[in-house]
């Protein structure tokens, strides 16, 4: 490969970082927002006590599992917690049943 080539290569993986940084931050703050938790709870009293599953975990753990889902859901949770890599979460044990029931409380 020449090394004009090369350059535009590294320049696009470059860009393409920027950008998926940006969506990803865009995501995150759309998901912690009180409009989004409003728009997308069965009732005004889902997720407001303070639990493990929050309404923006709840979202990132189905996301995840929808584009990463290998085995059994408690399987998948534990590993999602895992990766997350944030001490409290890490160290909390979400059932099956937990996530079932949070879950349920989502309006789409």
């Amino acid at each position: 490969m020449q090394p004009s080539c090369e350059l535009k290569i590294q320049r696009n993986n470059q860009c393409a970082v920027q950008y998926l940084t940006q969506v990803l931050r865009n995501l995150t703050t759309k998901i912690h927002s009180t409009e989004f938790l409003e728009n997308h709870r069965k009732k005004s009293t889902d997720f407001t006590r303070n639990r493990t599953l929050t309404f923006p975990s709840l979202i990132s753990l189905i996301s995840f599992m929808l584009n990463a889902l290998n085995g059994s859901i408690q399987a998948e949770l534990v590993r999602f917690f895992n990766i997350i890599d944030d001490s409290y979460l890490s160290t909390k044990s979400v059932s099956t049943a937990a996530f079932c029931k949070a879950r349920v409380k989502l309006s789409h």
